[in-house]
Formats: structure tokens, sequence, C-alpha cells
């Protein structure tokens, strides 16, 4: 049963990846309509058939969806509220008690971080603003990892 339903998913995904891009919708709409869809179904299969294995799917499903939302963004003047999205899906990450999908988050959240500190390379600010990266870095992991042993345990 649990090979039918991934088997199953994978087509399902690919289909919709393979349509999207036929109709040549763009990375963001098709990653934020496939992003949720992936993220709604793999949350809510393993209720229906009891199958385990679906964090994979949470996981790909998040990173579509923020890449989606990131180029919804991107090279606008409100850029910046695309941390309102990664903090609303870290909430709904702690909300559905998923680990896949909170790994996503970070992962989006510490790849924009650096995208936005890459703006400031000719100035003379840039080493101190690598330093201060790092110790973000680590300040937002230890912020995870608390986050992760306090609502998934």
């Amino acid at each position: 049963m649990n090979v039918n339903l991934w088997m199953g998913f994978l087509f399902f995904f690919f289909f919709f990846v393979t349509l999207f891009d036929y109709f040549d919708t763009g990375l963001t709409l098709g990653g934020l309509l496939i992003g949720t869809s992936t993220i709604l179904i793999s949350h809510n299969i393993p209720k229906l058939y009891s199958a385990k294995g679906f964090g994979f799917w949470m996981f790909i499903g998040g990173l579509l969806f923020l890449l989606g939302a990131f180029r919804l963004f991107e090279k606008e003047s409100f850029e910046l509220f695309y941390l309102t999205v990664v903090g609303l899906m870290v909430y709904l990450s702690v909300v559905i008690k998923s680990k896949a999908l909170l790994a996503s988050t970070t992962l989006s959240f510490f790849a924009f971080i650096a995208y936005y500190t890459s703006k400031f390379t000719d100035s003379i600010g840039w080493p101190i603003t690598l330093i201060a990266l790092g110790v973000l870095f680590i300040a937002l992991s230890t912020l995870i990892l608390k986050l992760s042993k306090k609502y998934f345990t």
C-alpha cells in the first residue's frame, strides 16, 4: 500500500510539474501551487492511510513553495516581506509538527539571508557583514534546534 501511495504521489508531482512547464507559468506560480498542494497532500495522506515516509515530500513541497514565494518578491521594493512568509512557514511547521517543513524553511531562510547580503559586496562593510552573518546563522540554528526540541519531542 505504501509503495502505491508513493508512486501515485510521484506521478501526481511530476504530472503537475510538466503541466506547469508546458503552459510556461514559470517558477513563481508553479512553485506556489505545486508546493502548496504537495504540503497539503503529504500532511494528510499519512492520516488517512497510516503511511510513513511522506516527510520527504513535505520537505520538497516546502522548498517549492518558498522558491515560488521568493520569485514573487525578488527584485521588488517589498523584497523583505519574504521574511514574513518564512516566519509563517516556521509557525506552520510547528503547528503541524513537521520537522521536514522546518528544515526546508530554515534552509530557504539561510539562502535568502546569503542572497540579500550579497548585494553589499562592493561596500566597505562587507567583511563585517560576513562576520555578522556567521553569528546570525549560529544564533538562528540554535533557535531552530530549541524550537525543534521543544515542539517536536
